[in-house]
């Protein structure tokens, strides 16, 4: 996957979170890389 559609993609469902789900969250983030709990 190209930095480009890890970074859309991430935008976008950040986006879908916030404008559907605003008040079941308190933070939502995206990371650059991958972590530890992150199955890839």
């Amino acid at each position: 996957m190209s930095k480009t559609l890890y970074g859309v993609y991430h935008g976008r469902l950040i986006q879908t979170l916030l404008i559907h789900f605003d008040d079941k969250m308190k933070t939502v983030c995206a990371t650059a890389l991958g972590t530890t709990s992150d199955k890839i």
